[in-house]
């Protein structure tokens, strides 16, 4: 099975996509572009993200955070095979301060 398989089976399809022309989209930012993720896990809690994060490097899958897109830099490019976006755009909200 791969990371994509195994993350559609913990997280579910509407917290998963491995639509081209989602990771087409998610293969690049400004300027640059790079290799399309095998996955974007779209996380809106704390919770999904743990899970997201466990199984894509459990399964050896590389995590590539991802906030607004626009950066200038290539940073939130995928540049390596099994790459994973995670999209923090839903998490948008400060539950608790510690």
């Amino acid at each position: 099975m791969s990371v994509a398989d195994h993350l559609v089976k913990a997280l579910g399809p509407s917290l998963v996509t491995v639509e081209p022309d989602d990771l087409q989209y998610y293969s690049m930012d400004i300027y640059s572009s790079g290799e399309a993720p095998v996955a974007v896990v779209l996380p809106t809690n704390v919770d999904e993200l743990s899970e997201g994060v466990r199984v894509t490097t459990s399964n050896g899958g590389v995590v590539v955070p991802r906030g607004g897109g626009i950066s200038y830099t290539g940073g939130v490019v995928p540049s390596a095979n099994q790459s994973v976006v995670v999209d923090m755009s839903r998490m948008n909200r400060v539950l608790d301060v510690a």
